[in-house]
């Protein structure tokens, strides 16, 4: 029988280990949200959406016309004009001021 250790990600005293700071943007049926990491690298209060169908790639670029309310857009208009029926959390590659989120 093989054991596997348990370590806590929060609390726990400084043994515990932290989970990485990663940029994360989470699709409701209604809206984006983006994490605290996600919203310094992007660095705007506006921004632009924008969808890839073949590679299923949402770009979200800074200083566009839709408002960001602290961490939320609210999309769907955005996915329903593009059918994006996905739900959950998914990590974000940053690349010269934009973000980009496979949703695959």
């Amino acid at each position: 029988m093989a054991f596997e250790i348990y370590t806590p990600r929060r609390g726990g005293g400084k043994t515990a280990t932290r989970a990485k700071k990663v940029p994360v943007v989470r699709l409701s049926k209604t809206s984006l949200v983006l994490n605290k990491w996600a919203r310094e690298a992007l660095g705007s209060s506006t921004i632009e959406l924008a969808y890839d169908a073949d590679t299923k790639t949402i770009r979200i670029a800074p200083n566009g016309s839709i408002p960001l309310k602290k961490t939320k857009v609210f999309a769907k208009g955005f996915f329903n004009a593009f059918g994006i029926k996905m739900n959950g959390s998914f990590p974000v590659e940053v690349k010269d001021g934009y973000l980009f989120a496979k949703i695959s």
